[in-house]
């Protein structure tokens, strides 16, 4: 589910919940969070319309350099990463 607010929590929930998130996001894909960071951080310098085209930009410059080899090793990094969190 994607959406504003997917999840709530107990105040003393909250800290804890949000460290988790952000260590494995961090340990997901690396590069690509940077360059999520980057265009966000880009980002905030431009009017909206401007933001979306640079967004649409990238997001093809990207395209355009993934291999067949990199979307198979991510695919088992996703499923290994999705093992891990099921426990």
């Amino acid at each position: 589910r994607w959406g504003l607010v997917n999840r709530v929590y107990e105040a003393d929930e909250l800290v804890p919940a949000a460290m988790k998130l952000a260590h494995d996001m961090c340990g997901s894909q690396p590069d690509l969070l940077k360059q999520y960071k980057a265009l966000i951080d880009d980002g905030y310098g431009m009017n909206f319309a401007a933001a979306l085209k640079e967004e649409v930009k990238r997001s093809i410059a990207h395209s355009e350099s993934v291999t067949a080899d990199a979307v198979e090793e991510a695919r088992k990094q996703v499923t290994a990463r999705g093992r891990d969190q099921q426990g």
